[in-house]
């Protein structure tokens, strides 16, 4: 019995913290896609926007971090991986739309002890960049298909110690950036504006390989949206033939969603228990710097750092790379 209240009261609470994994794997995707806080400015390396080629481009982000618990629901480190391919193509004078495919991983270590979950996604994204006079917007969209397919929870019971399942849920997500660039002698400075909207849902399953306390989870699904208000510089340094561009940023983002939705785990027997995670309106503060560089005539790179503290002990470091070649 004394198992059985533990399953119950702790695992709604781990449960939880499911779709978050989903939002970092799908923030990571979108960090590749549309370049970190550096990202906007750290374009003028490469050709104009309509300047009638067919550009293909790689992107990778890489990152890490720590989300802090709630009463409701329970605290994590994580880890996330994500990749692509894809192609643009000019729609006019100063407008691009493109298409990407990829993936991304994702795996996170609950608090305490109390569990693991992996994740991989297959992602489609699609995305479109204009500029004028100085001012330039992005927006991207993208659909995910996410295997949950390590699911382990520690049941705090000797005699059934784990329990363990896999899923499957889908995460949409739309992102808006956009800025001005000013050029003030030889630096490049300027307001950058964002808004992010993410959508997951997780099927319900089973556990098993924990006896009678292997928990039936009910289907979950969650919203984040999201803003981000800051500032980015940079600037053209030439080496040699080799044009590079350093910039550096600074952002606070905001969460405004507010978590509305119902964990609910039952046992075996039907006894069951569950939480309302609540929004805790986070607030973090972002820095990034970037590195552009005209590598030859038709291909350029990006690579970026973004820092991110939120809390007393949230925090999420992330590493970004693109490159493009130009037809």
């Amino acid at each position: 019995m004394q198992g059985a209240l533990l399953a119950l009261n702790d695992a709604a609470e781990t449960v939880a913290m499911q779709p978050e994994l989903a939002f970092e794997a799908t923030r990571s995707w979108h960090r590749a896609l549309l370049g970190s806080i550096a990202g906007p400015a750290a374009t003028r390396v490469e050709a104009p926007l309509g300047n009638g080629e067919l550009r293909a481009f790689l992107i990778g982000d890489a990152a890490w971090g720590r989300l802090a618990g709630t009463p409701e629901r329970q605290g994590f480190r994580f880890n996330t991986q994500s990749g692509g391919v894809g192609a643009e193509l000019p729609v006019g004078p100063a407008s691009r739309v493109g298409l990407s495919v990829g993936g991304s991983r994702g795996r996170a270590k609950l608090d305490e002890g109390a569990g693991t979950l992996d994740m991989t996604s297959t992602i489609i994204g699609l995305h479109a960049v204009t500029e004028a006079r100085g001012f330039l917007l992005a927006v991207a969209g993208s659909v995910s298909f996410d295997r949950y397919g390590d699911i382990d929870r520690t049941t705090g019971f000797a005699p059934f110690p784990n329990a363990s399942a896999d899923t499957d849920g889908r995460t949409y997500a739309l992102s808006v950036a956009g800025g001005y660039t000013a050029q003030l002698g030889p630096v490049a400075l300027g307001p950058r504006l964002g808004l992010r909207y993410i959508h997951t849902r997780i099927d319900g399953y089973q556990e098993s390989g924990a006896g009678l306390l292997s928990l039936g989870v009910e289907r979950q699904s969650a919203e984040s949206l999201e803003s981000s208000v800051g500032a980015e510089a940079s600037t053209i340094v030439e080496i040699g033939r080799t044009v590079l561009q350093p910039s550096l940023g600074i952002a606070w983002e905001h969460q405004f969603a507010e978590d509305a939705r119902t964990v609910t785990v039952r046992l075996p027997g039907g006894a069951a228990n569950s939480v309302s995670p609540s929004g805790d309106g986070r607030d973090s503060l972002v820095i990034g710097a970037g590195l552009s560089a005209q590598l030859w005539q038709a291909v350029s790179a990006t690579v970026g750092y973004r820092g991110e503290l939120s809390g007393a002990d949230g925090y999420n470091h992330a590493f970004t790379a693109r490159l493009r070649m130009s037809f």
